[in-house]
């Protein structure tokens, strides 16, 4: 969030990736896409001399999307299982930048942590008069939590770098957040005849899970011809 400070005019993005996958087996053709947000963020200078900068929007924190099945034999049934996850967790932000000094600037934002996972476990049967199950959970969550940055941009003069050649430093932090989980649970059972659905649906209580904090830092080397960056950044997921 530091860097906003840099900025002087208002500024609006956004992002979408579209994937799209043709298949032609020589009699059939067909065609599958999808579109896949990216994010959307705007920026208001407020006092550009200062460095004060609001910049507010809505990014992807993470997605689950994964598709397994698995053939399994037990007791001389064959069966197949299929794991399917969608979903994920979107972060909306509020945040603001100043600049202290000449080359000094600081950030801060508020998170919001909000989204649903879906996670389908189905077993199938090849015999129709055995039956099958699907399992259903889904996963509500929502939190708030905070970011802090930092940026110098000095770093080049102290050095005695050339005024067209700049180097500067960063880093983030972001505390640990605690989100709110609400589990669902729909069993529902089924043959190639018959569905009975819902079968069994269980609410769990309302629990909390942590969202690790995290820290990265960077540098950033220009001149008015090359770009050079490298950061790193960690996140305790493991206990």
């Amino acid at each position: 969030p530091a860097s906003w400070g840099a900025l002087d005019r208002t500024r609006f993005s956004v992002g979408a990736l579209y994937e799209g996958f043709n298949s032609d087996d020589g009699l059939t053709t067909a065609y599958y896409g999808k579109t896949n947000f990216n994010g959307l963020i705007l920026s208001l200078p407020i006092s550009p001399m200062n460095g004060i900068v609001t910049t507010l929007g809505i990014t992807p924190y993470s997605k689950v999307n994964y598709n397994i099945k698995d053939a399994q034999s037990q007791e001389g049934f064959d069966y197949f299982v299929n794991y399917l996850g969608e979903g994920g967790i979107a972060v909306g932000h509020l945040g603001s930048s100043f600049r202290l000094g000449s080359s000094i600037y600081l950030g801060a934002k508020l998170n919001y942590y909000f989204g649903t996972v879906t996670q389908t476990i189905t077993q199938s049967l090849s015999i129709a008069t055995q039956s099958g199950s699907t399992v259903v959970r889904t996963s509500s969550l929502h939190g708030i939590g905070m970011t802090f940055g930092t940026t110098f941009a000095g770093l080049g003069g102290l050095l005695g770098l050339p005024e067209s050649h700049s180097l500067n430093i960063a880093a983030v932090f972001s505390n640990t957040t605690w989100l709110k989980l609400r589990d669902e649970r729909v069993q529902n059972y089924s043959t190639n005849l018959i569905t009975i659905s819902p079968y069994d649906t269980a609410v769990a209580p309302e629990s909390k899970i942590p969202l690790p904090w995290s820290i990265a830092v960077g540098a950033a080397y220009t001149t008015d011809r090359l770009l050079v960056t490298v950061d790193y950044q960690f996140q305790q997921w493991s206990i």
